[in-house]
């Protein structure tokens, strides 16, 4: 495949992605977006070695099922892991926010260094900006990025927080996803999610 089929086929997932968490604020289908067409080749592994708080225990957050994108045959000298739909998801039942956890991890690469390719992979397909802040932090003791970002989404407005950090080959993201008059909700929320995480 060539960059530039590469790089519209990885554009079109990653919208895709946002398509997806923002139909699950919208309260449609969490998962109604994530049928790709043709061949998708998954180059990513999963981490299972951490330990999250369940968010599910209250009534009101709902644990979303699974279902995996990729976002194809990326290359191998890739700065960023492929998209996948979150190892944790959990959607509130009154306000239609989403808090989740993803972790890829991709066997022979070193350990990333550079958390900026991720974190605004994360945040593609965002317009109409209004405002984003950075701020650097730590979780589950490794250095962490954390972008807070309202804009628009297809159309629809959107705030988003996405915290990135990494650990040896594997790079972790956490999301929380509202509209924004809804955002300040859930925010504690977010934060004892994020404050639970523990790697083993």
């Amino acid at each position: 495949m060539g960059t530039a089929a590469r790089y519209l086929t990885q554009k079109l997932t990653l919208t895709r992605f946002a398509v997806i968490l923002l139909t699950t604020v919208l309260g449609t289908s969490f998962w109604s977006c994530t049928t790709l067409v043709g061949t998708v080749k998954p180059v990513d592994q999963k981490d299972k070695a951490y330990d999250i708080l369940d968010l599910s225990k209250d009534p009101k957050w709902k644990k979303l099922e699974s279902s995996t994108f990729s976002s194809g045959d990326l290359d191998a000298s890739s700065e960023a892991f492929s998209s996948e739909a979150a190892d944790e998801a959990y959607q509130r039942t009154d306000t239609g926010a989403v808090i989740s956890l993803n972790s890829t991890c991709r066997k022979g690469k070193k350990e990333v260094q550079n958390l900026q390719p991720f974190l605004k992979e994360l945040l593609l397909g965002f317009t109409h900006v209004v405002s984003k802040e950075d701020k650097s932090l730590s979780v589950a003791g490794h250095e962490a990025l954390q972008r807070t970002i309202q804009g628009t989404i297809s159309g629809e407005k959107t705030k988003i927080r996405a915290i990135v950090f990494a650990r040896d080959q594997c790079v972790y993201d956490l999301i929380y996803i509202a509209r924004p008059e809804k955002f300040t909700l859930h925010e504690e929320d977010f934060t004892a999610f994020v404050a639970s995480l523990k790697l083993r």
